[in-house]
């Protein structure tokens, strides 16, 4: 099942965020090598984790199966304090209806090799549900060109790469989630989603 947590109720999920901030430190740090923001505790908290911050934990028998989180482009957020150089126009993609999606990760037993497991999946849908429910019509996000292409490929979604001319991002994930419509109404439907 998905679960949405906000500042609104983060007090009825404090076990949970805590998994989800060791699962980032196993993710990112452990296994990608992101060394920059290891962390003595064995969590992987930034300055972006705020009360303004989305989370969304998958949970399958009690254990996280998978996580991401998504801000507010209004406030401080990765592609405007940390990776600014990736937009080429230099033009931040910024509104209360563009939130920036980082962090999405999949817990190893919940893991299907290099594919994208179903916990992967739902995730993501859980994401989009949660976009499209919440006037949220943009995600942009950072990630690898191979990343962003297999996604684009895989999704459905409208993905900008900026390699094109009139594209705005050097090479960040920007999808456009209302125009999926179709792709919303045949898969995102069934996602398990509680908040």
């Amino acid at each position: 099942m998905v679960h949405i947590i906000t500042s609104r109720n983060a007090h009825l999920y404090e076990q949970e965020l805590e998994s989800c901030y060791r699962l980032r430190h196993q993710v990112f740090v452990e296994e990608r090598g992101w060394n920059a923001i290891r962390r003595p505790d064995g969590r992987e908290i930034d300055q972006f984790d705020t009360p303004s911050a989305t989370h969304l934990a998958v949970i399958r028998d009690g254990k996280l199966a998978a996580y991401s989180r998504i801000l507010p482009t209004t406030e401080p957020h990765l592609l405007s304090d940390v990776y600014p150089w990736l937009v080429a126009t230099g033009d931040i993609p910024r509104g209360p209806h563009i939130w920036e999606w980082t962090r999405l990760c999949v817990a190893p037993e919940f893991r299907w090799g290099n594919s994208l497991s179903d916990a992967g999946w739902e995730a993501i849908l859980g994401i989009v549900e949660y976009s499209l429910a919440n006037g949220i019509f943009l995600l942009t996000g950072e990630g690898h060109p191979i990343w962003i292409t297999r996604s684009n490929n895989r999704s459905g979604f409208g993905v900008e790469n900026g390699d094109g001319p009139n594209r705005r991002l050097r090479w960040a994930l920007a999808s456009r989630l209302w125009p999926t419509s179709a792709f919303g109404h045949h898969v995102v439907g069934g996602t398990n989603f509680r908040s």
